[in-house]
């Protein structure tokens, strides 16, 4: 059960997510999905990803995703990490509604490490069935840098 009263609404809005970014690339809420739609659209050329985390239908809870990163160029190297935060790299199937998630790496405030002062890009993602999902919480968008080492290090769910 979803509160949406749509089975594809996490759907629509991915798909809708992906479609604002791409064109960055190249309701009254204050904060959400609509709040970040508008900042892509609103003369922010500067933001090119809108992250967002989402809610298992089966679990209730904030799904924390795991991929691999390589650690180093031209070595087999790799790094498990585990987010909870994403952004869209492509839709893959209007039918089926699956798109690919590049897992984003949470970069704490200095004064206050329990808040999130922005995201950087992992390069790891994981493709999914958006259907699988109940909820979609957005954050505002932004403008995702690539993680370094270091930021990989830190990548975990909270």
């Amino acid at each position: 059960m979803n509160g949406c009263g749509n089975d594809r609404c996490v759907c629509e809005v991915v798909r809708k997510i992906a479609t604002l970014q791409m064109e960055a690339a190249g309701d009254s809420c204050t904060t959400g999905c609509d709040s970040a739609f508008k900042q892509l659209l609103g003369g922010m050329p500067s933001k090119d990803t809108i992250p967002f985390s989402l809610t298992s239908k089966y679990t209730c809870k904030v799904v924390c995703a795991k991929a691999y990163v390589r650690t180093k160029s031209y070595t087999y190297d790799v790094k498990k990490i585990k987010s909870e935060f994403f952004r869209v790299s492509k839709f893959l199937d209007d039918e089926k509604c699956c798109a690919v998630l590049e897992l984003l790496c949470p970069v704490p405030c200095d004064e206050n490490p329990d808040l999130i002062e922005t995201f950087r890009r992992t390069g790891a993602c994981v493709t999914v069935d958006l259907d699988c999902f109940c909820a979609i919480t957005c954050f505002p968008a932004i403008r995702a840098a690539r993680a370094s080492e270091e930021d990989l290090e830190s990548c975990d769910c909270m």
